[in-house]
């Protein structure tokens, strides 16, 4: 587990999950500082698990889940472009 304090590989990796996720962890230097702290607490309490600021396995699922969707979101995938919707044709728009 991973918490306020801890540094190294680990803490990088959960940094970089963190900001893909949408949280701001500040600097991505392996350091499980303030920020990243603030950024662990903020998904916990955003997700509805215990808000404590340990990286446990409950945390880091979530840091995944946030991270897809934030993908699936900046990837417009499932949205069909207004100007598509105006156009006849046989079918959807090519994406």
């Amino acid at each position: 587990m991973l918490r306020s304090g801890s540094i190294g590989d680990e803490v990088l990796t959960l940094q970089k999950g963190l900001k893909a996720a949408g949280y701001d962890p500040g600097p991505i230097d392996g350091a499980f500082g303030p920020k990243t702290d603030a950024a662990v607490r903020a998904l916990q309490e955003s997700c509805g698990i215990d808000v404590d600021g340990v990286v446990g396995p409950q945390t880091v699922a979530k840091i995944y889940e946030e991270q897809a969707s934030a993908r699936s979101a900046a990837s417009g995938f499932g949205v069909v472009p207004a100007a598509a919707e105006e156009e006849e044709g046989d079918g959807p728009a090519p994406l």
